[in-house]
């Protein structure tokens, strides 16, 4: 449902709205992904190292705004060269892939850096 809203809609004068407090208006011309940076810092922050696998069930649960085809590209690839998370070594072949079977740590003390700037739908 997630995946489909943002599909139709990206720039149309529409809202979608979660059970959560958040709020995305999905006709701007550019998305904010720092949301969605943040909750997966705060859900996986205590986990020694978290599969990629319950990182994509999170983010397809009602507990994001977001949908699982965002997660990779806005999410994790600028989180890495942040280095706010780390590939546990040996779980994948290429760097900025997450094929199943990959592991990554968060790292607390690189999430406090800068706040991402909103990237362009266009």
């Amino acid at each position: 449902m997630k995946e489909a809203i943002w599909k139709v809609v990206p720039s149309g004068d529409y809202r979608f709205r979660s059970g959560l407090n958040n709020q995305i208006h999905l006709g701007a011309t550019m998305v904010d992904y720092s949301s969605l940076k943040r909750a997966l810092y705060d859900q996986f922050k205590t986990k020694a190292q978290i599969g990629i696998e319950e990182v994509e069930d999170f983010v397809k649960s009602d507990r994001t705004d977001f949908y699982s085809g965002q997660l990779r590209t806005h999410a994790l690839k600028p989180v890495e060269a942040e280095g706010a998370i780390e590939v546990v070594p040996g779980t994948r072949r290429r760097k900025n892939t997450y094929p199943l079977g990959t592991k990554l740590r968060f790292s607390p003390s690189q999430q406090k850096q800068s706040v991402p700037q909103p990237k362009l739908l266009f």
